[in-house]
């Protein structure tokens, strides 16, 4: 059956393709007919017929179309219908009462893993002559709408802001589009977008007043489709997030509608010239629609406008016999575009600009596109991956946007971050349950449980404490004589055990008591230092000494009280003791000893002497005197070398030689008679 399937299927693509270049083979024939290439040959121009016309954006590319088959449903912008509501009302049959639109349950199936399915067909279809054609074309069904349907603007966001005109190659692309066919109609001239457009949520514009047939989705999903108010478009509590107009309602509630829709939409009831045509003529076509279970439908038909296609009554009824319930009617002409994967699937019908040989893809505005299913949010709020239309959430975040945060709760003294709990000052554990310890890890030598620290034990030490800070070893701690480590006591220098409680057994001393000790004659040494302690009557770093006469007792630091000051027992301070007169040294050692306790009583005695000089009144009063007649004699010295000094070193007086006769006599004569005179008046005075 399969084999069957596909063979079927392969024959009628191959017919499909064969008709399809049969006709533009013949409508190519005409273009050149009637546009002759200048400076070629018939034959040349015949041949350039044969070419394969079709092009599109390719390699980075852009082929523009000469916009030559234009199927405009009014003559300029200023014939777009501005009727209101009241006017649509009057206009539609009395079965559909007030309402000028329908709505319909959206499709929703998590269960259907493809977000569309796209067919090719050739259909037989009749005139209103009765006359039978091929029409061919795709028609392609939408599987939950509501995340895997949008309206995008031409070339992307802003696109109908800024006036832009975009192939639906270009747009697809911007949004990820499976498959996506032209949709609104545009200003000819301007390039603005048309009626009312709704992308993704985002409300581009209303229709300005123009009053034409529409097609949405609105955010629970449910299917608008016809005539729509100001405050239907702007509806708050249940938005539109897709939202297009076109031009003439073909299929509504399973009827053909064309011929109601058509006296709707007349700008003019007594001239309709404009739109009979547009509805009329046959041409390339597009639509949208839905079909019983709520998925939204896209069909194109192939055409060339007055040449081949479907006029809008053989459209409605193919769309009626598919089992649309609902179908709108979408810019056609050379506008008519279907594009799978970011190629061009249809055959434009527009010639090319730098090369009439070529067809080109027209430069449209807004685009239906389908696409992988959307996630809510789109980008899962940045914590997470779309997947088949569900966030697959990163880390600890989960919803269905990934906007929360769960840790599987932190209780009342806790709050969830991606890393996990942050717990209160206090608290621990995964959840926050636990009271804490102080300092929390028990200073790194125990653990926290229930807000007391456990402390470790080791082999020969343990930790203590409320913070496990202090360290113990044995029952005394070392006994004070060392300290304690991790791996037991270390012991200070002459102590040993595992306790530091036993001394250097007798000649050891220093760490460990390995060092053997070097006192002599019987000295005991420090367990710490080695320091020899000597018996009396010893004396030496090593008590190799026996103590000089004179001296006897420990340390040799006791003077003999005998009668000589200096035979007396070394130990005792006996002085019945008798030299040993056969030993030198003993007599030399004797002797010397007594000749220095001669000399040290002579001093004392001499120093007694001075003592009591010192003591003496008149002897403090002469040294005194003295020193002031001392003091008296220098000083003078000084003032005597002063003064010699001066005179030594006076400036001599100078005198020179004046002979008699250089001598001012007359002046000097002058001056004796003043000197006179003045004497004389004195001595009267007197």
């Amino acid at each position: 059956m399969a084999g069957q399937l596909k063979a079927v299927y392969f024959l009628m693509s191959s017919v499909y393709l064969t008709a399809t270049l049969f006709v533009l083979t013949a409508d190519n024939r005409r273009y050149f007919a009637a546009n002759p290439t200048p400076g070629t040959s018939d034959e040349v121009s015949r041949r350039s017929a044969h070419r394969v016309l079709l092009s599109g954006e390719s390699g980075g590319t852009r082929m523009r179309s000469l916009d030559d088959d234009m199927l405009l449903p009014y003559s300029s912008y200023d014939q777009w219908p501005r009727s209101n509501l009241s006017h649509v009302r009057d206009c539609q049959p009395v079965i559909f009462g007030d309402t000028t639109h329908e709505t319909f349950p959206g499709h929703e199936n998590s269960s259907v893993t493809s977000s569309s399915t796209t067919r090719y067909f050739v259909t037989k279809l009749a005139d209103f002559r009765g006359n039978v054609k091929d029409a061919y074309g795709h028609y392609t069904v939408i599987n939950n709408p509501l995340k895997t349907f949008s309206v995008v603007e031409p070339g992307g966001p802003n696109g109908c802001i800024d006036r832009r005109r975009s192939t639906v190659v270009k747009t697809s692309k911007v949004r990820g589009c499976r498959a996506a066919v032209n949709a609104g109609f545009f200003d000819s001239e301007t390039g603005a977008c048309l009626g009312n457009v709704v992308a993704d949520g985002r409300r581009v514009q209303d229709s300005g007043g123009i009053q034409n047939v529409n097609f949405g989705i609105r955010k629970d999903g449910t299917i608008v489709v016809g005539y729509l108010s100001e405050l239907d478009v702007l509806q708050e509590d249940n938005p539109f997030v897709q939202l297009v107009t076109g031009v003439i309602w073909l299929v509504r509630n399973g009827t053909v509608y064309v011929n109601e829709s058509k006296t709707t939409e007349c700008p003019d009831v007594q001239e309709t010239g404009t739109l009979d045509r547009f509805v009329d003529v046959i041409s390339g076509r597009s639509a949208v629609g839905h079909d019983e279970e709520g998925r939204v439908v896209l069909v194109h038909i192939e055409g060339q406008t007055g040449s081949r296609g479907v006029n809008l009554w053989e459209f409605a009824d193919y769309l009626q016999r598919l089992g649309l319930v609902n179908a709108i009617n979408l810019d056609g002409g050379g506008s008519a575009t279907l594009v799978m994967d970011g190629t061009v699937a249809n055959y434009p019908s527009d010639h090319c600009a730098d090369n009439p040989a070529w067809r080109c893809a027209r430069a449209v505005s807004t685009v239906l596109c389908v696409h992988d299913p959307d996630c809510e949010p789109a980008n899962c709020t940045g914590h997470g991956d779309c997947v088949d239309g569900q966030c697959q959430c990163q880390g600890r975040w989960s919803g269905a946007g990934c906007e929360e945060l769960d840790c599987g709760g932190c209780g009342l003294h806790g709050n969830c971050t991606e890393a996990g709990c942050v717990c209160e000052d206090g608290w621990v554990g995964v959840a926050c349950e636990e009271p804490d310890c102080h300092p929390s890890n028990c200073s790194g030598h125990g653990s926290c449980v229930m807000g007391e620290c456990q402390c470790q034990e080791n082999s020969n030490s343990s930790w203590d404490g409320p913070a496990c800070d202090v360290l113990q070893c044995g029952p005394n701690n070392c006994s004070s004589h060392g300290s304690c480590m991790v791996d037991g006591c270390v012991c200070d220098a002459g102590w040993v055990g595992a306790d530091c409680e036993l001394s250097c057994p007798l000649g050891l001393f220093g760490p460990s008591c390995a060092v053997p000790c070097t006192c002599e004659n019987g000295a005991t040494c420090d367990p710490q230092t080695g320091a020899c302690t000597c018996l009396p009557g010893w004396t030496g770093r090593a008590c190799d000494h026996v103590c000089p006469y004179g001296t006897f007792g420990a340390e040799c630091s006791h003077r003999c009280e005998c009668a000589d000051s200096c035979s007396c027992d070394r130990e005792t301070g006996d002085c019945n003791v008798t030299l040993n007169q056969t030993l030198p040294a003993d007599l030399y050692s004797a002797s010397h000893c007594i000749a220095t306790g001669v000399i040290e009583k002579q001093v004392s005695k001499i120093r007694q002497e001075m003592e009591d000089l010192l003591r003496n009144p008149w002897f403090i009063a002469s040294v005194i005197c003295s020193s002031l007649l001392f003091i008296s004699l220098v000083v003078n010295i000084i003032l005597l070398c002063y003064h010699c000094s001066c005179s030594c070193t006076s400036r001599p007086i100078k005198y020179s030689h004046l002979p008699m006769h250089d001598l001012p006599f007359d002046r000097f004569q002058d001056e004796l008679e003043v000197e006179k005179t003045s004497s004389h008046n004195h001595d009267s005075r007197i």
